[in-house]
């Protein structure tokens, strides 16, 4: 599911991942005009959440969305993100933006 022509998609390598399903269902997100999804819903078939490599979620999300590399955005609010997620994504092709203070409105425009 997208915003618009916006899909959106979430990978994280937690280990606890029914917690991070229940966090994204708490999260309400504009979908248009006064219409709110849940993050969990808004990215239901576009989630890697398991522990592992950044490099095999893209795989993954690359294989799901039929979007290249080229055409995504990786925003990671790791304290190690720019030297660890962001690197390792940047080198398959992606947009890759350290958020150390999480992903802020201001970020996200």
């Amino acid at each position: 599911m997208g915003l618009g022509w916006v899909q959106v998609a979430v990978a994280s390598r937690t280990n606890e991942i029914d917690w991070a399903w229940d966090l994204m269902e708490q999260f309400e997100v504009s979908a248009g005009g006064e219409r709110t999804v849940t993050l969990g819903a808004l990215c239901k078939d576009l989630a890697q959440i398991y522990p592992g490599s950044k490099v095999e979620h893209f795989w993954h999300l690359k294989e799901d969305s039929g979007v290249a590399y080229e055409d995504m955005i990786f925003f990671d609010d790791a304290l190690d993100g720019k030297w660890g997620n962001c690197q390792a994504v940047a080198e398959l092709g992606v947009l890759a933006i350290h958020t150390p203070n999480g992903l802020t409105t201001g970020a996200w425009e």
